[in-house]
């Protein structure tokens, strides 16, 4: 049995620990990412008494949790449906200057990414997108970057286009038209800088001469399973307009397409990302570790008397 304060020493070692990991993505000289790092500081604070299994239920937040899931499902929908294959296809086989496809890139991306899980669209829209910027012979990083850059970027406009913000929401009860209206311009603003920026850089692989294709695969699309996740969103976002709570809208939405006779629910289920919902669960038990403590109110408590209490927009845009 180990003391308190040992015990608080070791809470509050785990949890620098894990958030330097966070920041690192790995621990140097181990294969262990995110994810992993994460895990293994709940097992060690299950494993030393810092955090007790009841504790680590009561500290879920299980409206975000749910509709993270609930929206890999539908997202997950559209791009076992072909969808993102369609975009990226469309995209590439644009009748413009290379600089104008990393645009249409960004903006795409971005829109997407503002109504759907952001992770899924970068990683089902790369692919189709590489091969059509190799037919036209042209380098694909800088689309890529733009890519990247513009679902972080479009993401940032509501409440559910990334974890982030889905955590936010559900913590302040925050109302889905009112964040769309003050952070939507923001997220825009942002996504033409990525443009802005992604040019300037790689202005040399962009400067340089290209052909539409000739011909480039169709991808196997299934069109009405398309519009069936198309006007699933549609839905969501109306109900998100309604009384009703966000996740359980979500679940109900996600759980309608699972009913779907075209797709299996295995190919559903192969988009939900466990490693992000493991990470999200586990970073749930060490903050409210931490938060056991105390500390963190005293830090709170040390901040508002020397007047840098981050509720004010001159303190907390800087810390942002």
């Amino acid at each position: 049995m180990i003391s308190d304060s040992t015990q608080t020493f070791l809470i509050i070692a785990v949890f620098a620990v894990t958030y330097i990991g966070m920041a690192l993505g790995r621990v140097p000289g181990l294969r262990l990412g995110r994810t992993g790092v994460a895990l293994l500081a709940v097992v060690v604070l299950l494993a030393f008494g810092g955090l007790d299994v009841e504790a680590l239920w009561r500290a879920q937040d299980a409206p975000t949790l749910l509709m993270l899931f609930a929206l890999m499902i539908l997202s997950g929908q559209l791009g076992a449906a072909g969808f993102y294959d369609l975009c990226a296809r469309r995209i590439t086989l644009t009748a413009a200057s290379p600089s104008v496809i990393l645009f249409i890139t960004v903006i795409v991306s971005g829109v997407l990414s503002a109504v759907l899980a952001n992770d899924i669209v970068v990683f089902a829209m790369t692919p189709m997108l590489c091969r059509g910027l190799a037919a036209r012979g042209l380098d694909a990083r800088p689309f890529l970057l733009g890519l990247a850059g513009g679902s972080n970027a479009g993401s940032a406009a509501t409440l559910i286009g990334n974890p982030q913000n889905i955590l936010i929401g559900e913590a302040g009860a925050l109302d889905f038209w009112h964040f769309l209206a003050v952070c939507g311009p923001p997220a825009g603003i942002a996504l033409v800088l990525v443009f802005i920026s992604v040019r300037i850089v790689w202005r040399a692989e962009l400067a340089v001469s290209s052909t539409v294709p000739a011909a480039l695969p169709m991808p196997d699309a299934d069109n009405g399973q398309i519009v069936r996740g198309l006007l699933a969103v549609l839905v969501l976002i109306g109900l998100f307009a309604t009384p009703l709570p966000r996740a359980a809208s979500a679940l109900a939405l996600a759980a309608l397409l699972l009913l779907s006779r075209g797709k299996q629910s295995r190919a559903l289920f192969s988009a939900v990302d466990g490693n992000l919902l493991v990470l999200f669960a586990c970073l749930f038990a060490v903050t409210a570790a931490f938060a056991g403590t105390g500390l963190g109110a005293d830090a709170l408590a040390w901040l508002a008397g020397i007047g840098l209490l981050p509720d004010s927009l001159q303190v907390m845009a800087p810390l942002a």
